[in-house]
């Protein structure tokens, strides 16, 4: 059995420079996030991550203990709470201004360029960032997949069920952002919770439940992935994911149930003619009589047509051969 396309991305079989993984309430992309850190350190690339909602004392506690990380941090300034606050070490840069996206970006071009290790890049997430410009958050992105080579790569988390606020902020024409990551990214993976139900299934009369106690599962989860190849091709897979007592996921991907179509129900044709106050109906006469009529079209077959043209000259004609332009008043 082959292996599916998030195995081949988790592997690095399957290269991408870009990939966007956008969750909810109902599920967080942490446990896909975690993986691909996981895969990339056995790959020898350097991890660098930029958090913006986690505080570093909470990612080096989910992490595990052997991953050795560059964090830079966006969120200490913001909303660490003492106890939150990371202790400093050579692997840590704590952003001054954490809406400033041109800090960051030559931050994280110092730190790529610095050395010729591979890197994975982890942006988590840019929600905060695009809270504040749609814009400037999507030119940072796309500034920073513009100097990744082979095969470095770069993961960015997005929260799909915020509002976007570009259409709010004075530009009503600029795609959804959802939009313009599935442009940009040559991956995009959207995480869904394994009990998420779609909102055709619900009755008329049904309450739709948005948070439920299974939202946010640690264990388990869903996801559909859209992934660009050089070549061109597009390649789409939904699978189910699940975290081994081990470690690491499980991974299984989903077959769509074939379609299958229903025979049609034997029905009676309607008479368009019938209930009328006159007959349109022909008698077996009529319909001989009608099919025995040869109509003009069909004679020209059964003759040979040859053409000629026969012109007969008039008085107001000229047919002077001395100046036959004689009639132009030239």
């Amino acid at each position: 059995m082959s292996a599916s396309l998030l195995e081949k991305l988790l592997s690095g079989r399957e290269y991408s420079p870009l990939i966007v993984l956008q969750d909810t309430l109902e599920q967080s992309s942490f446990i896909l996030l975690q993986e691909f850190v996981v895969k990339a350190v056995s790959s020898n690339r350097r991890i660098i991550w930029l958090t913006t909602e986690t505080s570093v004392t909470s990612l080096e506690r989910y992490l595990p203990k052997e991953i050795r990380v560059v964090y830079i941090d966006a969120y200490s300034n913001v909303f660490a709470s003492e106890s939150d606050h990371p202790k400093h070490s050579p692997s840590l840069y704590v952003l001054k201004d954490a809406s400033d996206l041109n800090e960051a970006e030559t931050l994280i071009k110092r730190l790529t360029q610095s050395t010729n290790v591979p890197y994975t890049l982890v942006l988590d997430s840019l929600s905060s960032f695009i809270r504040d410009s749609t814009t400037k958050t999507f030119r940072f992105v796309k500034n920073l997949v513009a100097d990744v080579k082979e095969p470095s790569n770069i993961l960015a988390t997005y929260h799909g069920d915020i509002p976007d606020t570009s259409s709010a902020s004075g530009y009503p024409t600029l795609p959804h952002i959802s939009s313009a990551f599935s442009q940009l990214a040559s991956t995009k993976i959207i995480v869904k919770n394994i009990l998420e139900r779609d909102p055709l299934d619900y009755e008329e009369e049904e309450p739709r439940e948005y948070i439920t106690e299974h939202s946010n599962s640690l264990t388990v989860g869903k996801c559909e992935l859209e992934h660009k190849r050089k070549s061109g091709k597009v390649v789409r897979e939904r699978v189910v994911f699940e975290v081994n007592p081990s470690g690491g996921l499980s991974i299984s991907t989903v077959i769509n149930a074939p379609l299958v179509v229903e025979p049609e129900s034997e029905s009676t044709e309607i008479d368009p003619a019938a209930n009328l106050s006159f007959n349109l109906n022909l008698t077996e006469e009529q319909r001989k009589a009608k099919n025995e009529v040869v109509l003009p079209y069909l004679k020209t077959k059964e003759q040979e047509v040859s053409g000629a043209i026969y012109y007969e000259p008039d008085e107001a004609d000229d047919f002077d051969d001395e100046d036959p332009d004689e009639d132009l008043n030239i």
